[in-house]
């Protein structure tokens, strides 16, 4: 029986341990976008398969969702967190020691395999380790001590690369998520055996969340409303708001940074309203509008932003990414059997992360298509090249907005029969 008398040190350090290894994976997500232009001298990239690159990430990261919360459940978290770390770090170590393309685009999606446990076996940890009614308010402090580690991954790693090496840079990264991996061995336990779960139990879950209607317009409009963080803030950002603005490097990163500050204060922000309006769709419907209309101005109005105003906009834009909270609960409450909640929730994170596939492939695609010379790298395209090809962002935030109403409509029509 564990013990969860608060004065009991335990279960805080095993929690604390665990969650330094998904607040580190961000910076590990992030890092690509403030050596692009590095990286495709190096490697010999064109645009478009450095947005191939980028989605490997992601089709790693989504990819294993769905098993990784089977392992996490089938085996000691200890073990899965401890090589999950470690193969992060050593894939980071691996993308530069052979300057080959392939090895380039297999440790990306390694580390996004890595990546893929951080978060759901913090969440496994803490359903071992603490109270049921402290799920909820662990969950929401490791969001917020995780995305410290997004931004870290921004003007302080920028920052490093500019009076370093990005090399340097990337084996630090590397270093210390093997030092995490060590850690999560040595310091982090589970308290019962490991429960003998089926795979076949899992596929059924699994099958008959592919057959709720509702279910699969939830996370595809999630997917197509993801753009904003995962295809903006991700990578293709700071590399856009340095031509926009005439920023350096380290100033852009610290504009894209503000998302994920803003996305620190968005859940209990848009969990309030939430609550106060009675309507989790109607809440994700408008952050999809918002987000629309907000990267539409910046695309097309730029001229017309300021530092201050750049910041307080990506600050909001923080805030209403996190949305993504309020459709897992959605997401939760289409389901009737409770004992589908983890599967539910690695279902629409893996749908989610799929938007970083969709995103950069397309952006990546949309300025290949405006190559205007042989010599095919980032420093070569204009600001209005990045204008165009992220005007997906704004328009997919809008679709997806569009199927929320739409769900919004069933439910008012099964609601009226």
């Amino acid at each position: 029986m564990v013990n969860h008398n608060h004065r009991n040190i335990t279960p805080w350090l095993i929690w604390f341990v665990a969650s330094l290894f998904f607040a580190s994976q961000f910076i590990l997500r992030l890092y690509p976008g403030l050596i692009m232009n590095e990286t495709m001298v190096v490697y010999g990239l064109d645009v478009q398969q450095y947005g191939h690159y980028a989605s490997m990430y992601y089709i790693g990261y989504a990819g294993m969702q769905i098993p990784a919360a089977w392992f996490l459940v089938r085996f000691s978290p200890r073990y899965v967190l401890c090589l999950s770390a470690a193969l992060c770090g050593l894939s980071a170590f691996a993308s530069h020691v052979v300057f080959n393309w392939q090895v380039l685009y297999l440790s990306r999606f390694l580390i996004g395999v890595g990546s893929a446990f951080a978060f759901l076996g913090v969440s496994e940890l803490i359903t071992q380790w603490f109270p049921k009614d402290k799920y909820a308010r662990m969950v929401g402090i490791t969001f917020t001590f995780g995305l410290f580690g997004a931004v870290y991954g921004g003007r302080p790693t920028a920052y490093l690369i500019g009076v370093t090496d990005w090399h340097f840079v990337l084996n630090l990264i590397a270093l210390i998520h093997i030092i995490i991996a060590l850690l999560i061995f040595f310091f982090v336990k589970s308290p019962h055996q490991e429960n003998m779960v089926q795979v076949k139990d899992y596929i059924g879950g699994l099958g008959r969340l592919l057959q709720n209607r509702s279910m699969i317009l939830l996370s595809l409009a999630n997917l197509l409303m993801v753009g904003a963080l995962e295809g903006f803030a991700d990578i293709w950002g700071v590399t856009f708001l340095m031509k926009a603005f005439s920023v350096d490097r380290a100033a852009a990163a610290t504009f894209t940074s503000m998302i994920f500050i803003g996305m620190i204060f968005g859940g209990p922000i848009l969990a309030l309203i939430s609550h106060r309006v009675g309507s989790n769709l109607l809440v994700t419907m408008s952050c999809g509008v918002l987000l629309s209309i907000i990267f539409f101005f910046l695309l097309n109005y730029y001229h017309l932003f300021e530092s201050a105003t750049i910041i307080t906009t990506m600050f909001v834009v923080g805030v209403l990414c996190c949305y993504q909270v309020l459709v897992f609960a959605i997401g939760i409450g289409l389901i009737k059997d409770p004992t589908m909640t983890g599967m539910t929730t690695a279902f629409l994170n893996c749908v989610n992360m799929c938007g970083g596939v969709l995103y950069h492939n397309l952006i990546g695609w949309e300025l290949s298509v405006l190559q205007k010379s042989e010599l095919d790298i980032v420093s070569q395209y204009t600001l209005q090249d990045f204008v165009f090809s992220l005007q997906c962002i704004p328009i997919g935030a809008l679709i997806g907005a569009g199927i929320i109403l739409i769900m919004m409509y069933l439910q008012h029509r099964k609601e009226a029969q």
